[in-house]
């Protein structure tokens, strides 16, 4: 691997600096870090990223793309992120995952309904994997498709379906053939959210970001709708998976810098908290783990590149960058001390609040995507050969 960074890379960082310098308005923020996570001005910006053809960067230019290699993907994301703007993470599911996949395993005429939407940024998908008795073990999945002739008749329940209130389309696992194999018998749907028998309720979350509960009541599905071949679900979900994981850290880089500023311009007791030899240990062995993690996540975005399928490292990358978040949330409420705790909008907390909700949000980040109780048992078994 060349450590050193290409100069079209290095511009195309800068080109998307300038746009968010531009288009990413304060409202925007709000709306990304909200609750409900997106709404007029969020789904404008969206629209932006179609216009300036981000979303369908690397698909392929037969496929109406640009045919960019996966790094421009993981530097957009990673300036995405770091600016808290939208069409990183809990947005734009459509063009982060649905598509690649669809590019794969789509029909003809599914790429030519959704894929040109998708790159507009028209349209939006939820994922549906994850049930009441089956979130990391998704090959105990309930829901039930059953085929009468004409259409699927899909019955069930699925949970943390982040963005379903305003998704147009679900990304559904369900199951078609129980009498097969636990992760034999799945399938995989997009059903239109404004299918009758569908109801969303909301799941208010410690993150303070809404995610869903999502009922089906004998949802008629057509067959058009089926992605893939019936009961060759599980591969393919396991291929949306692994383009989950692209992890990037440029929200952990503004953290760390954000946390330098306040150590320098802050004084306790009369001296500055950076002239604290405790403070700078801190600060300093953060500051390493957060470049070690941009390394790792570089490799793995590197890997995809180069046309390689990242093994151990994506799952590694994923344990090692969502627990530094906790530790770098938990090292920064410590830093502030009680002020710490203060809540986004009170006039004096620190940083107007970030850090309180960064650590909320830092523990269901161990948690989102896989547990890190998973992740090591899939680098101890399948990676490491040990025993179960």
């Amino acid at each position: 691997m060349d450590f050193a960074i290409p100069e079209e890379e290095r511009a195309f960082r800068r080109e998307i600096r300038d746009f968010l310098a531009t288009e990413l308005t304060e409202e925007v923020v709000r709306e990304a870090q909200s609750e409900d996570r997106i709404s007029s001005a969020g789904k404008d910006f969206i629209r932006k990223l179609g216009d300036r053809g981000w979303i369908s960067l690397t698909w392929p230019v037969d496929e109406g793309g640009a045919g960019r290699p996966a790094m421009d993907r993981f530097i957009l994301n990673d300036e995405l992120i770091r600016a808290e703007a939208p069409g990183a993470v809990g947005t734009n599911v459509g063009g982060r995952i649905v598509a690649p996949v669809l590019l794969l395993y789509g029909s003809e005429q599914q790429k030519r309904r959704l894929l040109p939407r998708i790159a507009r940024g028209e349209i939006d998908f939820a994922l549906g994997y994850t049930e009441p008795d089956a979130g990391s073990d998704l090959a105990s999945l309930q829901t039930r498709a059953v085929w009468d002739g004409e259409c699927y008749v899909v019955t069930g329940q699925k949970l943390y379906s982040t963005g379903a209130h305003f998704a147009d389309y679900h990304w559904l696992a369900a199951r078609t053939d129980p009498t097969q194999p636990r992760h034999g018998g799945i399938s995989l749907f997009i059903v239109d959210m404004r299918s009758p028998g569908i109801t969303v309720r909301p799941l208010h979350s410690m993150m303070d970001l809404r995610t869903n509960v999502v009922f089906y009541d004998h949802v008629r599905v057509p067959r058009e709708a089926l992605v893939g071949q019936e009961n060759q679900g599980f591969a393919i979900m396991s291929t949306a998976l692994s383009l989950e994981r692209m992890f990037v850290t440029g929200d952990l880089r503004r953290v760390v810098e954000d946390l330098l500023d306040y150590a320098r311009r802050t004084e306790s007791g009369g001296r500055r908290l950076i002239d604290d030899v405790s403070v700078r240990r801190q600060l300093a062995q953060l500051a390493t783990e957060v470049e070690i993690a941009r390394l790792f996540s570089y490799r793995v975005a590197w890997q995809q590149s180069s046309g390689r399928h990242p093994g151990p490292e994506a799952t590694i990358v994923k344990l090692f960058i969502t627990e530094l978040q906790l530790r770098l949330a938990t090292a920064a409420i410590d830093l502030l001390g009680a002020d710490g705790e203060l809540i986004y909008g009170e006039a004096e907390a620190p940083l107007g609040g970030f850090f309180e909700r960064f650590y909320r949000r830092s523990i269901m980040r161990t948690i989102v995507g896989g547990t890190s109780e998973i992740m090591r048992n899939v680098i101890a078994q399948r990676h490491l050969g040990l025993p179960r």
